[in-house]
């Protein structure tokens, strides 16, 4: 579309960049800085002796550290995007920009990733509170951690295969073709959510057989959803 069949209303700076770069910005800073007070807590505070769970450094915590990263890539490759066109009007931005392209191509697996990895992180810190005394629920988490890989390995294989050829997904002018995406994104989304969903419900049996009151029991769910979110 040439400048002078784009309506002036969009011609104006009417992007949402600056919003989008707040966005970007703050989900790097917030988990950045609620893992640096959790390994705080880890590294610093001394182990309650009279409680059974250690305070140590495992896996959830690797894993943590891990998904940080992944995150923080993923909001820098969009705060690049930025950079390349992201936020404008699709009038203004030029249709099969490669660098655009290949970066958000490649961001697919970043974001994908890290997803999987906090989703593991998660399921290592049942672990560390339940897994050891409760060998059903031990079992639980392998079966979870099962699907959570299927479930990469999947999305991954999806966007890799998504053009034939695969240089195609960024230079749009090569013969060939791409699947519709719509459908696969919406499964790996729901797919995703469904994992997201039996991640949080996984512990309720054990929390609601503990000896307290139903108030206490409502807050200690609280207190894992709001974590897991």
């Amino acid at each position: 579309m040439s400048s002078a069949e784009i309506p002036p209303e969009i011609l104006r700076d009417d992007s949402k960049r600056r919003e989008l770069r707040t966005l970007f910005i703050t989900m790097m800073t917030l988990p950045t800085v609620v893992v640096l007070i959790r390994t705080w807590s880890r590294a610093l505070l001394p182990a309650f002796h009279m409680s059974k769970i250690p305070n140590k450094f495992w896996w959830d915590d690797w894993t943590v550290y891990i998904a940080l990263a992944l995150n923080i890539a993923t909001c820098g490759m969009c705060l690049k995007l930025l950079d390349l066109g992201l936020g404008f009007h699709r009038q203004v931005v030029p249709q099969g920009v490669e660098p655009f392209l290949k970066l958000f191509w490649a961001l697919y697996y970043v974001f994908d990733t890290g997803t999987a990895v906090s989703k593991a992180s998660a399921l290592f810190f049942y672990a560390r509170l339940f897994g050891i005394a409760n060998t059903r629920f031990k079992h639980a988490l392998w079966v979870v951690h099962a699907m959570n890989g299927i479930w990469l390995v999947g999305v991954l294989l999806r966007a890799l295969f998504m053009c034939s050829p695969i240089e195609k997904a960024w230079k749009s002018e090569l013969p060939g073709h791409c699947n519709n995406t719509s459908v696969s994104w919406l499964g790996s989304v729901i797919s995703s959510l469904v994992i997201d969903i039996i991640i949080l419900v996984l512990p309720l049996p054990i929390l609601w057989n503990l000896h307290m009151k139903a108030v206490r029991k409502i807050q200690i769910t609280g207190v894992f959803v709001c974590g897991y979110l």
